[in-house]
């Protein structure tokens, strides 16, 4: 994963941190997302959880693909960042 990162160190052992993650790096996370929410959608002429992800983007909330994928990305991104610079949580 091929990041942007910058650190600025704040008062009171505290940082701002600045992330660009590519997007290739978001495709992915929200292709997971669409395939997960995808297993709970019931769609008529489809067994549920056999909706293909090409079918599914139609009936599923944008907002929610986009919330499931920040839910799983960002805390790998954050462990990530604090471990290759050594920040202490």
């Amino acid at each position: 994963m091929d990041l942007k990162i910058n650190i600025k160190k704040e008062p009171k052992n505290t940082y701002k941190i600045e992330v660009s993650v590519p997007k290739d790096v978001v495709k992915k996370y929200l292709d997971e997302a669409l395939e997960h929410e995808a297993t709970h959608l019931e769609v008529k002429g489809f067994r549920k959880g056999t909706v293909p992800a090409t079918v599914a983007k139609d009936f599923i909330d944008h907002s929610a693909l986009r919330s499931h994928a920040l839910n799983h990305m960002l805390p790998e991104v954050f462990t990530r960042i604090i471990k290759e610079n050594k920040l202490n949580p």
